[in-house]
Parts: C-alpha cells; structure tokens; sequence
C-alpha cells in the first residue's frame, strides 16, 4: 500500500490520466446547478422504470390504509397527491419511518408525509372557514335582536335565554353579543352577569371537588403606617433612609423572646420599669381625644376605624405626632432662649446627661468642632441602628461655620456656645412641666373676627371646639393643623404622647437640625443586642423602634395591674383587630373572666377563659352556660371565634335589618326591596353562608306579613306612594347605541337608587328611582308597613359604675333616610334636596353615638365625619356581601340592635354561642 505522501504525489498524475483516457467531463457551474442537473437525471430514469408520472395508476384508493405504493412517492409526483386529498385522512399517511426507511428512491424523504399531512388539514381548515362564514352570514340574516323575546313575560323570557346561553354549565355566548340579539333591554345585562357567576361557581365547585385549586402561598405584607404627606409610606420613620417596622413584638410569641429579652435588659441596666412606661403611654394613646385629634389632623386615617384601633400602625401614627410635637415645643423653647440673656440660660434647665457617655466631655474632646450624633434621615428617633446614624458637626462656633453647615435658625446649635452640652430633651420636659400649671386655666382664643372665646381645656370637646374656631365645618385640613400646632405639649394628646418619648429616653434632639433622634433607650436596647450577638457571633438581630417598644411596654402594663379601664377611663376597641390584641394579651398572660372583670374590662368582648373554680363568681347565666368552665387550646383558635361572632352579627343582624326594613317600606314585591335581598345575598365564594343570610331574610319578612312586626306608628290609609320622578335618561356609556362612531343618544333609562345591580334569579327588575318627599312626616306616611326598631352603642370609655352601652334609640324611617344617604357623596346636595333626612331619628341616632361628650368624636356633627355614602355603608350590606366580608361598627364601637318582636341581636350573645360551640366541639 503506498503511504499517504506517495498517494498525494501521485493524485495529480493520475488525474491527468484519467482525462487523458478521454473520460466524460462533469458539468460546470454552481452547486445548485449540479444539483438540479442530479435530479433531472434521476427523474428521466424513475420515468425510464415506471412508465408513468402518477404513483397511483389504479385510482385514488392506491394510498388507502397506509397502502405500500406510498413507497412509490418521491419529489417528482407529490404534487399529484393534491388531486386526491380529498378523499384521503391523516390515518392513510404512514409514519415518517416508513418514510425514512422503505428503501424508496432517495435517501431523505420524511418531509414527503410532513407535506401530505399539511395538505389534509389545511383543506380541513379551509371547509371549517367556509362553514363559519356562512353561518356568520345566516346569523347576519336572522337580525340581531332575534333574542328580544318581546312576546314573553320575565320569567319565560330568562328561561328562554337560560336555554340559548347556558350550555352544559357554560356561557356560550359574550356580553355584547348578547347585548345586542336581546335588544339591550329587559335587564339582559344583569341576566348574563348572573350565569356568568354561576358558572365560575360550577367551575370552582368542580376544582374543589377534584382537588385541583390552586392557592397562593406567598404572603402580601401591606403598608405599616399611611402618613398624608409622606413619600414613602410605611417606611420608618420619616421616608426614605428607614427600615420597615414589621409585626409587633407579642408577649407569649416564642419568635420575639429574644428581642423582648433585650428590651427588658436594656430597661434593667437604665434602671427603668417597662411597666410604668406602658401606664404612662397608655393614659396617652387609649385615650378618646387622642382618636379625636387624629381625626381633625387626618393622621395616620384612610378610615374612621384606623384612629380608635390598637393596631401596631395607629401607635406608629401617633409616635409621629408626639415626635412632631415635641421638635415644635424644641423650637418654642430655642426661640424663647434667643431672646433670654446668655448669663441666664443655664438657670433655664438643669442639666443631666441622657446620653450614651459624656456628652461634655466628648465636646471638649473634640476641640472646636465637636461632633454630635444624628439619624433624622436615617433611623431617626423610631427606629435605632447605630451604624445608620451618622455623624455631623455641631454648632460649636462662629458665625462662619454656622454659615457653612447651613445651621438652622430654629436649630439649638445656632444659638452658640454658650448652649453647648444642653440635654435638650430634658429641657423641653422641664419647660412643658412649668408651663402644665398654666393649661389648667380656661384657654383664651382670639378668632379672625377679634373676640376673645374661651374654652375649657378639661371638657372631651375642647379639641372639637378650638379646631372649629379656625374651619367652621372642621373641613380645612392645614388651618386646623397650624391652629392645633400652636398648643403646649401638655394640651393636646399628640403633645401628652411627645412628652412620654422624651420622659422615657425614646427620643432625643440633634442640635444640627432640631429633629427628633433615637433617644438613650434605644441605644442601650443597640448595645445589648450586639453584645449578645457578639457572643453567639453574629450579626446584630433587632431593630428598635419606639413604637414598638411602648407597644411591648402596653402589654406589661396591662398585665401587671397597673391600669384600670374604668378607673384610668381607657378605651375599649371594638374592630377585630383591636379585639384580637386583647384576646391574645390576655390569652398569653393567664388573664380569665374573672380577672379582666377586676380590671374593669368587659368579659363578653372577647374569648377568655373561665376556670371552674371561678364559676361561683361569675354572672349566673354564664355558669350555667359553661358548667365546666372555658378552656382555649391554642391563641390560634382566637380569631376564628372573632371572626365567627361578626359573620354571625353581620348575617342575623345587619342584613336582616336591611332587607325587612326595604320589605316593610316599600313593600316585598317594590323593586327597591327586591335590590335589596339580592344585595343580601350576593357573595364571592361562601354560597352556603349566603343562603343562609337569605333565609334568614325571608323569614323575618315573612313574618311581618303575618303580623309578627312593630307598628310603632299607627296610621288610617295612608295615601299612595307618589308617582316617581321620570327617569334619568344619560349616556350609559355600556350599551350598543353608546358606542356608535356617530355620537347617536341612549335612549336607556339609568334609574336613580342605591342597589344598580340584581341577581337575575330573583326575577328582579331594575332598581326603581328613589322618591322624593318635601318632609319627614310625608315619608314616613308613604310607608306600606311602619317598622319601629331600637339600636344602641357601645360607649369607648367608662368610668366606675357608668353603663358600657347608651340608652335604646327608636328609629321609624330607617329605609327612606338610607335609601337617600346611600346615593349622595356630599351632605349639601342632601341639605339642598332632602333636607329632612337630617331631622330623621336615624341621622341623629348615629350622631349621639359618635359625637356626643362620651364619643369618639366628640363635639363634632356627623355632616363632619364622614360623607352620606359611607354613613349608610354601616348598615348596608351590599359591598360586604359580595367579598364575603362583614364590617359591624360605627365610629370604632360595637351597637345592638332590637329587631321588631323584641330579638336583641348582640355580639356579646353571639360570641357566648361561639364558645360553646367550642366547648361542645372539645368536649
């Protein structure tokens, strides 16, 4: 064998050989070109064989069943496979292996059935298209209101569509198709929502059934706090710069051991009771006037509920008010101290170091440019970590360097050094303290007119009253700020609130800009935690705010006895969430019926425990109740009974209140009353709950028919109800005639009323106008059947021997006052349109709960609390229903209501049920 060096040698000789022989010569050109050439060649000889161009010579029933002469098929006669497409299906084409591998002419020859398979369905794909367009055109023919159904009443009418639209549990047809076959008359809209709830019911019922629903595992943490103003709200403290402040630290929770460790460490080695701390807050923040002030600031409020809860946030909100107001007595007292003579101004404030070392001593360490701790931008007196506190030159200088540091005129550091080494937090406490004998005094105000009034500080209106002096209807928000700003610290609650920061080493000043600081308690708790960390090595575990903190220091106080509800007049809340605080306090310190009822807080607002041997102590009907006490398994178990009491308040209460007072006004078969048992029952997935709270419904109405109701209010043929107004006729903005390019007006009625929309099962139509009437005795005299009630509230706060609850109040003309507040979203076109629903028993009912001197708000007018729309939000139950939700207060307290028939439906009486509910379940 020749080796590869000769064979290369010897190739061009032997190649000029084989020309010289006279060899064919190959074609010239492009690659392409020899190809092309190839296949040519190829075919000329398949046609030389075959005597024929078609693979099929016997008919098209040659490729049948995956027939062998598919083998016959190759790149000179596929496109005659186009002749006989029709007859042939997918299950004809044999696999692509038998493509491949069948020894037919070519090598590569899958893409022949990739091809004819294309061929078959794009032909199933052109009949589908050609069918569709003649329906289309069939349809067009048939005319689009071919589902009007004019000749049909309602009910036969829905039945007819049921049957068109509603196929094997589906809606088969969209909202504007049907809109417009049905004329976009009738309710059709309302008919169509309906089926379309009702199969996405069937379908989760269906997935529940089969296992299949999915459920979202991540958890969404909402927004800490809502400041007005702020940029990045529910950062602490101030914005950007802070931390996030988390869930509270709860006294019993194993996961906040460690940090509350440190806390009572740090109190230990500052030689302060955390106890006292929490008393002290708690005479500030569980306090009537101090929810009253955050209502005229709008503070911290997107709702009424969010000022009189004891949520983590509202301590949060008000922390910030007593910051605010502790930086402006700072500048008061820096202003006073400009004028004083520098040879005076150490008699001003006794001096004491609050701080982490010698403050003195760091100053003169530091020569002419001492420094001075700060964290308004960064950490700021809510929130501690040291190393986010940076540090700044103080003012300890000329007039230069005050001009280079741009020190603020309000600043202490601007006052020179003669105030160097100033404990300006004491200095602010010791000023607020001289000046605290003086707010006993009735305050002179000199209004814009240039009287002088005077108001009593002590009175539970004073705020009400001083802030109307500067907004009549409390409506201008900055005048009432900048009127409250000007109070000492020692009148207002968010200045009581500054003063417990201060007192208790929470807060601190920087003298470069007057801002509130984390204060010496806060470091301390920094300290603690590092070393700590720094012996289990490491990094620090715990971020200190003073909100949370005087939170903790709430707990202890109200655990150790300190505080007295009834004796200290704190308040009691009444949102579930302020509730469940109570709840898991109480739970986690042992507190039982027994003992709560000793520290003037009432056993049936929240689940306690009851030992048995405390059994002869309690009220008779409860032991009877519980012969064998109450034992709580686990705080877990403590929300679901919250939560169980309100659905039960919410279903047998408010919203049977709601529909038989519509029933009993305007008749069961009025469309009004109708709305209004459908709005009962409407709910997003708890179908068994919403059929309950229907029945329930039913029910009561039933029996007020029968006779069973109150007619508190006697009358002799009352006159018809007037004819209603005609119709608001408007663009819709939903209809087909809406949406024509030539701008032509819907003739649609938009009827005027508090419930648009109604379940089409109820064989509703839409909702009627509401009727207007010139005074309050013509509508209470328009009613079918007069239905007397009686409601009562809670009272926030009571002294010793004062009753929890209000007296009864008797309300006549509940549905037609509703009926109006629910449709206006300001009083004056109330005023201006029905100026006898403020007259109502209804309106004032409401407005004794919340503003009287016992109240919430008090000394404010219900016009000033919230709008018309949300005042009837507490007893309609429309929103609610279709969450599957419940919302049972009014101005942050809980009431009770006495149906007709003399039922009291009450929360405490439904929480007693709930737990024996649990009881018998453990049993």
């Amino acid at each position: 064998t020749p080796s590869p060096a000769r064979r290369r040698a010897d190739a061009p000789r032997s190649l000029s050989c084989h020309l010289a022989m006279g060899s064919s010569k190959k074609p010239r050109g492009s690659k392409a070109d020899l190809k092309e050439a190839d296949r040519e060649s190829r075919c000329l000889a398949l046609l030389e064989e075959v005597k024929t161009a078609t693979p099929f010579p016997d008919g098209p029933d040659d490729l049948k069943n995956k027939s062998s002469k598919w083998t016959n098929v190759d790149a000179t006669n596929v496109h005659n496979i186009k002749k006989i497409i029709a007859t042939l299906t997918l299950a004809d084409v044999p696999t692509d292996g038998t493509f491949r591998q069948d020894g037919g002419k070519g090598t590569d020859r899958g893409w022949i059935g990739t091809y004819v398979r294309f061929l078959i369905n794009d032909l199933a794909t052109q009949k589908r298209k050609a069918k569709d367009k003649l329906d289309k055109e069939e349809r067009k023919k048939r005319g689009e209101c071919d589902l009007l159904f004019a000749d049909l009443d309602q009910p036969a009418r829905e039945a007819a569509w049921r049957a068109v639209l509603f196929k094997d549990g589906k809606v088969t047809m969209g909202i504007r198709t049907f809109e417009a076959r049905a004329g976009n008359a009738n309710n059709c809209q309302v008919f169509w929502k309906a089926l379309k709830e009702e199969e996405k019911a069937a379908t989760v019922s269906k997935a529940k059934a089969d296992g299949e629903v999915r459920e979202m595992t991540r958890e969404v943490k909402l927004p800490d706090a809502l400041v007005p103003g702020q940029e990045d709200d529910g950062a602490m403290p101030f914005g950007a710069g802070g931390g996030v402040m988390s869930g509270a630290w709860l006294i019993g929770d194993l996961k906040d051991k460690y940090i509350i460790g440190v806390v009572e460490k740090a109190a230990a080695r500052r030689g302060v009771s955390l106890e006292d701390m929490g008393a002290d807050w708690a005479r500030a923040l569980l306090k009537i006037k101090r929810a009253l002030e955050m209502k005229l600031r709008r503070v911290g409020m997107t709702t009424n509920a969010r000022c009189v809860t004891t949520a983590l946030t509202t301590g949060r909100d008000f922390t910030l008010l007593g910051v605010r107001a502790s930086e402006r007595a700072l500048v008061r007292l820096v202003a006073r101290l400009r004028e004083a003579p520098t040879r005076d101004a150490r008699d001003v404030v006794a001096l004491r170091d609050w701080n982490r070392g010698d403050a003195r001593a760091c100053l003169t360490a530091c020569g002419d440019a001492p420094r001075v701790g700060f964290g308004a931008a960064a950490g700021g007196v809510l929130g501690g970590g040291a190393a986010s506190r940076g540090w700044l030159q103080s003012g300890r200088v000329g007039a230069a360097r005050l001009s280079a540091m741009a020190v603020s005129d309000e600043a202490p550091a601007s006052l020179g050094d003669a105030y160097q080494g100033y404990d300006w937090a004491r200095a602010v406490v010791e000023s607020a303290s001289k000046s605290s004998s003086a707010s006993r005094e009735p305050l002179v105000v000199m209004t814009d007119t240039g009287s002088e009034v005077s108001l009593d500080l002590r009175s539970p209106t004073f705020l009400a009253d001083y802030a109307r002096l500067f907004s009549r209807n409390l409506g201008e928000v900055p005048a009432i700020n900048a009127a409250l700003d000007k109070l000492g610290l020692h009148e207002t609650p968010g200045g009581e609130g500054g003063l417990c920061l201060l007192d208790w080493g929470l807060m601190a000043f920087d003298p470069l800009t007057g801002k509130g600081v984390a204060g010496p308690f806060i470091e301390t708790c920094e300290d603690i935690d590092a070393e700590e960390s720094k012996k289990k090595e490491i990094g620090a575990q715990g971020k200190f705010y003073a909100p949370k903190i005087l939170h903790l220091a709430l707990q202890k106080a109200i655990l150790s006895g300190k505080l007295h509800f009834e004796r200290d007049m704190l308040t009691l809340f009444y949102c579930i969430f302020g509730k469940l605080f109570f709840a898991l306090l109480f739970y986690a310190g042992r507190i039982t019926m027994l003992k709560a009822r000793a520290m003037g807080f009432d056993p049936t607002l929240v689940p306690l425990e009851l030992p048995c041997e405390d059994l002869p102590m309690v009220d008779p009907s409860i032991a009877k109740r519980f012969p064998n006490g109450i034992v709580i398994e686990s705080s877990d178990h403590l929300l679901p009974i919250l939560h169980a009491t309100n659905d039960k308040f919410f279903d047998e209460g408010k919203c049977v209140l709601w529909a038989l007072a519509f029933a009993a006004y305007y008749g069961a078969d009025h469309p009004l009353a109708r709305a209004a048992l459908a709005a009962v029952g409407a709910r997003k997935d708890d179908h068994e709950r919403a059929a309950s709270r229907v029945a329930a419904c039913k029910k009561a109405i039933d029996a007020l028919a029968t006779g069973g109701g109150s007619s508190a209010r006697s009358r002799t043929a009352a006159p018809a109800l007037p004819p209603p107004p005609p119709p608001v006729m408007k663009r819709c903005g939903g209809c087909a005639p809406c949406r024509r390019k030539d701008g032509s007006p819907c003739n649609n009625p938009v009827p005027r009323g508090p419930v648009q929309g109604l379940a089409a099962t109820d064989g509703a139509a839409a909702a009627a106008p509401f009727l207007k009437f010139p005074s309050l005795e013509a509508a209470l005299d328009a009613a079918k059947t007069p239905l007397t009630f009686q409601i009562r509230f809670a009272v926030p706060a009571t002294g010793p021997g004062e009753p929890p609850m209000t007296k009864w109040y008797s309300i006549g003309d509940f549905a037609p006052v509703m009926n109006v507040l629910s449709s206006y979203r300001n009083w004056d076109a109330v005023r201006s349109n029905h100026s006898w629903v403020l007259e109502s028993e209804t309106c004032r009912a409401m407005e004794a709960a919340a503003c009287a001197s016992s109240a919430i708000f008090a000394g404010m007018r219900i016009t000033e609390i919230a709008p018309p729309h949300s005042v009837a939000h507490v007893f309609d139950p429309t929103k609610e229903c279709k969450h599957d939700q419940t919302y049972t207060i009014w101005a942050g307290v809980d009431f009770e209501i006495m149906l007709p028939g003399g039922r009291v439906i009450s929360k405490s009486e439904f929480l007693l049920q709930e737990l024996e509910k649990y009881m018998a379940a453990r049993a």
